[in-house]
């Protein structure tokens, strides 16, 4: 895989939110080189971290991040939470990326991942929960993106 430029940080680069940290470009938050995936790991377990101990909060503020941590939108960092994570599965990088989509189909939640920068990258889910990452959002739908529709079975 080739090595995506990193964003240089500088002080016109866009922040977010009240803490300021950069705001990374799609491209870089779905690569999957080695350094690039770890760094999405370790996002993903502070925000699962942050989760479960807002679960306990009394503030109203913190009350209304894990409302919108617990709804994620499309263009949304999202992480899967409702099955258990194997780390030696070679496929467990499809677990994170930005959500694309969540419909019904045959009477199931259907969600569906980008979670590389290739348009095949995108990873279909049926029942399964997700949480977003606060401060990474708004992202839209990564550039050429395509959902592949399920196959109908025949009759």
């Amino acid at each position: 895989m080739s090595e995506t430029p990193r964003t240089q940080i500088t002080p016109d680069t866009e922040r977010v939110g009240e803490t300021g940290r950069p705001k990374l470009p799609v491209e870089q938050l779905l690569d999957l080189d080695e350094k690039s995936f770890a760094w999405r790991e370790r996002l993903m377990d502070l925000s699962r971290k942050y989760a479960y101990a807002a679960l306990s909060s009394v503030s109203a503020d913190v009350k209304e991040e894990l409302e919108r941590i617990l709804n994620p939108h499309s263009g949304d960092l999202v992480y899967e939470v409702s099955t258990s994570r194997d780390l030696n599965d070679p496929d467990h990088h499809r677990d994170s990326g930005i959500l694309i989509d969540t419909k019904v189909e045959a009477g199931m939640r259907t969600t569906y991942i980008q979670y590389g920068p290739a348009q095949e990258d995108v990873c279909r889910w049926t029942n399964a929960e997700f949480h977003s990452v606060l401060g990474y959002s708004g992202y839209g739908v990564p550039q050429g993106s395509t959902i592949i529709a399920p196959e109908q079975p025949t009759q």
